[in-house]
């Protein structure tokens, strides 16, 4: 998690699976996220269909993220065998250049800022994308799948799986174990943490199963208060 955006203070936001924001009242530092996927990564651009296809979706990103209008009117051409894209204009330019494993492109704008972007294989084609959570501290609802949590009662480590039906993450909770009736058919989580790569790391969770809330904080966050 390379990319670091900026922290709202006393508002939450809640990312809708398609990598929508919307602003939302809620508690200081933290972002709650509507589903069981938060939108860790939004889609920018084919590495491959630039020039090409990509070109103004391209350009509005970095217009959009970075402030840079010029780069909607500027030229696109790549160099370094394909490894390197270079946006210019007679006054201003930029940068993105590939590393050896092709998993991340790194920007240089002319201004001094530098930035890193997350680079996938999928279908062939390259895609590039932004990180958008980071390693901020968010609240992520969803439910529980049944029969894919392990609690260890040593290390008071509880993993399992979280879904909104659509999409699933792995959980992984430190603390007190919280209430999870074996007998129930539906258990709704709430868990508060950060992305450890595909990973969720919790450090309090709450569970309604069906009607009532039962929490359990780990003492890391008892101390913290």
């Amino acid at each position: 998690m390379n990319k670091k955006n900026r922290l709202i203070l006393s508002v939450t936001i809640v990312v809708v699976l398609l990598g929508y924001l919307l602003l939302t009242s809620g508690s200081q530092n933290q972002y709650e996220v509507s589903g069981a996927v938060a939108a860790k990564e939004t889609y920018l651009f084919s590495w491959d269909k630039i020039p090409g296809n990509d070109n103004v979706q391209f350009a509005e990103s970095l217009a959009k993220n970075f402030g840079i209008d010029w780069v909607k009117t500027a030229k696109i051409e790549k160099i370094d065998t394909g490894n390197t894209i270079n946006i210019y204009t007679e006054k201003n330019s930029l940068s993105l250049t590939l590393n050896d494993a092709k998993t991340k492109t790194i920007l240089k704008i002319d201004d001094g800022r530098t930035d890193e972007f997350i680079a996938k294989t999928e279908n062939g084609n390259l895609n590039i994308y932004m990180d958008t959570l980071g390693d901020k501290t968010i609240i992520v609802n969803g439910s529980l799948v049944l029969g894919t949590d392990h609690w260890d009662p040593i290390t008071k480590t509880l993993t399992f799986k979280l879904t909104d039906s659509i999409a699933t993450i792995d959980v992984v909770y430190i603390g007190d174990k919280p209430n999870m009736p074996p007998e129930a058919t539906s258990i709704q989580a709430t868990v508060t943490g950060h992305f450890n790569n595909d990973t969720f790391e919790a450090f309090r969770m709450l569970t309604k199963c069906p009607s009532k809330y039962e929490g359990a904080v780990s003492p890391v966050d008892n101390q913290s208060k």
